[in-house]
């Protein structure tokens, strides 16, 4: 089990908690998976840029910015796509790890 996957999912729940439990005034992916990342980061001891580090950088090529994890994560929210599991897919690193992915999409 890679913590890269670990932290990836760790922030899609966040954002998949905060997308679900909206009410009223809807909140962008961006900002709820800004707020997630923060939180992430907190609970681990662990820098933002850390957390971002794991969805951008490690997930190159298929994720190149955050603005298209943003993308992808609303896709999956809005539309029920699948592409970000597949990318994520991409990325483990043992039986584990897809295990952890399947759990949480």
């Amino acid at each position: 089990m890679s913590q890269r996957i670990e932290q990836i999912l760790e922030v899609i729940e966040e954002v998949r908690e905060k997308f679900q439990n909206q009410t009223g005034y809807n909140m962008s992916v961006r900002f709820m998976r800004v707020r997630a990342v923060a939180a992430v980061a907190d609970r681990r001891g662990i820098a933002n840029q850390t957390v971002l580090d794991k969805f951008i950088r490690q997930l190159q090529p298929d994720i190149e910015v955050a603005a298209d994890f943003d993308k992808f994560l609303e896709d999956w929210l809005v539309h029920d796509s699948d592409e970000l599991k597949d990318i994520i897919l991409k990325h483990k690193s043992d039986r584990r790890d897809v295990e952890l992915i399947n759990t949480a999409f």
